[in-house]
C-alpha cells in the first residue's frame, strides 16, 4: 500500500503532466467558429449569471439574448408557480415584439430599437418571424457551478489519473461539471445517477448495480466507467466533439448523424432527426464552456477546494455483510458510508451482503486496517481476527 506521501507524489506527477499538455485541448477539442456564440453563452451561464436570473434567448442562435428575468429563490414558498408565470409573461412580451417588428413596423421605443438591431442584413424580417416562435429561457448557474468546483477538489486528481491511465485527454475529467456539478447524489428525471449521470441500462454495462450497491454513486468507480464508455464512443466516432455529444445523445444516434452529414459542424448546424434537440446540440459547447470556467475558478486563490481523502481501495473478495467489514477492519459504519456512497441502505443496514468484486474505500492508517502497513503487525492482526471472527483481512478483501 502506498504511503500518504507516496500518494501525494503520484497526484503531483499527474498534475504536472496536465500542465505539460497545453496544446492537447485545441487539438482534440476545437472551438469551431459556428459554436463560438454558444460557448460564450454557456460561459456566461456558468460563470456570471446568478441562479435567480433567467436569460431569454433564441433557441438556435445563442448570440440572440433578448433580456433577463429576476426569479424568486427556487426554495421559496410559491416560487415555482411565480417564476413560471413571470417567464411566460416575459416570453410573450418578446414574442409579440418580434412578431410586430417582422411585419416591417417601425420600432416604438428604445427596447424595440435594440431588438430590431439584432436582425440586420439579409432576410431580417423572415428571421424575426422564425425567432418569435423560438424563444427559450435559461436559468443561471453561477452559484451552483462554483460550489461544484469546490466539491470537485475531492475527486479531480484521482479522476485525472484515471483518464491519463486510459490514454484519454485529461480535459474529459471536467465533464461532471456539465452533468451534475459534482453532486454525488444527483439523480435526473429519467433516472440518470451520480456525478457522471449514467442511466441504469448504460451503467450496468460497466458497473455493479444491484440491491446492495449502485456504483454509479461512487465518483471514482463511475469515472473509470466513464473513461471506458468515452473511449468506446471515440473508437466508433473518431472525434471528441462527436464522442462527447454521444455521451448525451447516444453513440448509435451520433453514428447515424455522422453517416448522414459527416463532420461535427454540419451535424451542429443541420441535423434535425430523432431526439437531437437543444440539449444534444449544445452539449459539446457546454463542455468547452465548463472547462474554461472551471479552470479559471481553480486558479482563484479565494476558492478553497475540497481535498482528496486519504483512502485506499480494497476489493471485497467474497460477499460480506457490513458487520464483518466493521469487525475485521475496525472502521465503523458511519465512516464506511461516508467513504463509500455506492453502498445502498440494504447493505448499510446489514440486510444484504456487499457483493464480491466491489471496491471499498477504507481510510489509510485507521483501525486494524492500518496493520497492513507492517507485515509483522498484519500477521498479528489477522491472527486475532481469525480467532474472533474465523476470517482474516486478506480473506475478506484484497488491495487494489
Amino acid at each position: 500500500m502506498p504511503s500518504p506521501h507516496r500518494q501525494a507524489a503520484l497526484l503531483l506527477v499527474a498534475l504536472l503532466l496536465l500542465r505539460a499538455l497545453p496544446a492537447l485541448a485545441e487539438e482534440h477539442f476545437p472551438l469551431y467558429e459556428s459554436i463560438r456564440p454558444n460557448v460564450a453563452f454557456w460561459e456566461k451561464i456558468y460563470g456570471s449569471v446568478s441562479e435567480n436570473t433567467s436569460l431569454l434567448h433564441d433557441r438556435r442562435d445563442l448570440s440572440l439574448v433578448y433580456g433577463s428575468v429576476t426569479l424568486w429563490d427556487k426554495n421559496a414558498p410559491g416560487a415555482t408557480a411565480w417564476n413560471k408565470t413571470r417567464l411566460e409573461q416575459a416570453t410573450a412580451y418578446y414574442k409579440d415584439m418580434l412578431t410586430r417588428l417582422s411585419t416591417g413596423a417601425q420600432p416604438a421605443d428604445a427596447e424595440e430599437i435594440r431588438i430590431r438591431s439584432m436582425f440586420s442584413g439579409k432576410n431580417a424580417l423572415g428571421r424575426m418571424t422564425l425567432a418569435a416562435d423560438n424563444i427559450r429561457s435559461q436559468r443561471g448557474m453561477k452559484e451552483r457551478f462554483r460550489a461544484g468546483v469546490i466539491r470537485s477538489g475531492a475527486y479531480m486528481p484521482e479522476i485525472q489519473k484515471i483518464f491519463l491511465g486510459y490514454g484519454l485527454p485529461p480535459e474529459l475529467s471536467y465533464l461532471p461539471h456539465v452533468e451534475s456539478s459534482f453532486t454525488v447524489e444527483a439523480r435526473s428525471k429519467v433516472g440518470a445517477t451520480g456525478i457522471w449521470q449514467f442511466t441504469r441500462s448504460t451503467g450496468q454495462d460497466f458497473l455493479n448495480i444491484n440491491e446492495a450497491v449502485d456504483e454509479r454513486l461512487d465518483p471514482i468507480l463511475a469515472a473509470d466507467a466513464a473513461a471506458r464508455y468515452l473511449s468506446d464512443n471515440h473508437s466508433k466516432l473518431q472525434s471528441w466533439p462527436l464522442s462527447l455529444t454521444a455521451y448525451n445523445y447516444g453513440a448509435n444516434g451520433m453514428m447515424r448523424a455522422k453517416n448522414a452529414l459527416g463532420d461535427y459542424e454540419r451535424i451542429f448546424r443541420e441535423y434535425e432527426e430523432g431526439y437531437f434537440k437543444f440539449a444534444a446540440r449544445n452539449f459539446y459547447s457546454e463542455f468547452l464552456a465548463a472547462v474554461r470556467v472551471a479552470k479559471r475558478l481553480e486558479n482563484d486563490p479565494s476558492l478553497a477546494l475540497h481535498q482528496p481523502p486519504l483512502v485506499k481501495r480494497h476489493v471485497v473478495a467474497r460477499p460480506s455483510y457490513i458487520s464483518e467489514i466493521e469487525r475485521v477492519t475496525g472502521v465503523n459504519r458511519d465512516e464506511l458510508r461516508r467513504h463509500n456512497p455506492a453502498l445502498l441502505p440494504p447493505a448499510l443496514s446489514g440486510k444484504k451482503p456487499i457483493p464480491s468484486g466491489h471496491a471499498l474505500r477504507l481510510p489509510l492508517n485507521r483501525g486494524r486496517f492500518a496493520a497492513r502497513e507492517t507485515p509483522r503487525q498484519t500477521r498479528a492482526g489477522e491472527t486475532a481476527a481469525a480467532k474472533r471472527h474465523n476470517i482474516s483481512l486478506s480473506q475478506l478483501m484484497r488491495a487494489k
